[in-house]
């Protein structure tokens, strides 16, 4: 597993070695699940630990008699061709592949704060004296009390974010002293911003399309064959190339839940194309 970025001052998870139970915030249980693969959905053990946040308390001078609390933020990440569950105080998380999922040192005291970078799911219970709220791509997402999905991958021309139920307000954090008005986004509703900051809504997008990923399977409508194999790459942990570059025009209507090798072969028989493979190497060529 790879450690989150190092500037985050943060303590990473490898999940291959993170079986235990985390109690984050206010006096609540956590429990994080992972699976190695898609298509195996397994949940490993847990065991207790007590100093999960990594709380360390710094003795103060003769001046300063109190003592200063120092909590540090965590850090879940995935891999290529992983992806978990996580289940914080009052929400529970989907954590995508190749993802990172930052859990602030002051989680729950005044606010339950996150931030991301990737793709995840999230169900949120409301809680107006601990409001949830998620940075990502220098976006504001605020809960109220609903289901979202958020994708801000780094290479991503756009963040994306689309609620499944209730309501979500949005906003750019232009500066700490003048933040932009929030958008409130409800059932059905996508915003989607780039770099130009601004904020583009659209109404009774298909949820469920979406969302599917969540539970284990990939829908793809009308989507570039370029935006498509980066995403199976990315699920499966393959490096796919196009082997033509008059392949690029082509699009991708399809959806995947199967093992990697049955992966391919629809994909050569949706888009009628020829796969190789070395290695975690695929070349898509023409027929």
């Amino acid at each position: 597993m790879r450690a989150a970025d190092a500037e985050h001052a943060t303590e990473a998870v490898d999940l291959p070695e993170m079986r235990k139970e985390l109690r984050i915030g206010r006096p609540s249980a956590a429990d994080a699940r992972w699976w190695s693969r898609p298509g195996a959905w397994a949940a490993l053990a847990a065991s207790t630990v007590c100093t999960a946040l990594g709380i360390q308390a710094l003795h103060s001078s003769r001046t300063r008699p109190a003592a200063t609390i120092t909590v540090t933020e965590h850090a879940y990440t995935t891999a290529r061709g992983e992806r978990a569950v996580v289940t914080l105080d009052g929400a529970t998380v989907v954590l995508g592949p190749e993802s990172v999922l930052r859990i602030a040192g002051s989680y729950g005291m005044h606010d339950r704060t996150v931030s991301l970078t990737g793709h995840a799911y999230f169900d949120v219970t409301r809680d107006t004296a601990h409001p949830f709220r998620v940075w990502a791509h220098g976006i504001l997402t605020q809960d109220i009390g609903t289901r979202f999905d958020l994708r801000a991958y780094p290479h991503d021309s756009a963040l994306r974010l689309i609620v499944a139920e209730g309501a979500v307000a949005m906003r750019r954090a232009l500066a700490a002293a003048s933040p932009a008005a929030p958008v409130l986004l409800t059932r059905g509703m996508m915003a989607t911003t780039g770099t130009d900051g601004v904020v583009r809504v659209r109404s009774g997008v298909a949820v469920d399309r979406y969302l599917s990923w969540s539970n284990g399977r990939l829908t793809f409508e009308d989507t570039p064959l370029a935006d498509a194999i980066a995403e199976i790459g990315r699920w499966y942990d393959l490096d796919i190339r196009l082997g033509d570059p008059s392949l690029a025009s082509k699009t991708l209507t399809a959806t995947f839940d199967d093992p990697p090798a049955a992966v391919l072969i629809a994909l050569e028989s949706a888009l009628g194309l020829r796969a190789t493979q070395t290695g975690r190497v695929v070349t898509l060529y023409p027929p």
